[in-house]
């Protein structure tokens, strides 16, 4: 079943709901995770399984970090579930995200669109 406006949803929280301020920048760790087209899970560019992301998350939000992400493809309607399930977990965390539209973070998702600001 498809959820496209799910995610849109979850985005919009993540994202502070169209706020075009610029990307918070981050006090505490970073952990960069990326989701493939095939549902494949990087985190700081080594692969992870959905738990093993699990326990990193939960052990970022203790140091008081930031997630950055990104999911290949950006712009289909129908992510990847596992890319669901990844939101999933940042949000239980109640973690920070940065959402990217390149796999190197270089840019940051405001306001519904990519801004070079990134690092």
């Amino acid at each position: 079943m498809r959820k496209p406006w799910l995610l849109g949803l979850v985005l919009s929280v993540l994202t502070g709901c169209g706020d075009d301020a610029p990307p918070r920048e981050a006090r505490g760790p970073i952990l960069r995770v990326s989701v493939s087209a095939a549902g494949e899970i990087t985190a700081d560019g080594k692969p992870v399984t959905l738990d093993r992301l699990a326990v990193d998350l939960t052990e970022l939000k203790r140091r008081n970090g930031v997630v950055y992400y990104h999911r290949e493809h950006p712009e289909s309607p129908d992510p990847h579930p596992v890319a669901m399930k990844v939101i999933e977990l940042i949000v239980r965390e109640r973690l920070p995200v940065r959402l990217s539209t390149k796999a190197d973070f270089s840019d940051a998702v405001t306001g519904g669109a990519p801004s070079g600001r990134g690092r």
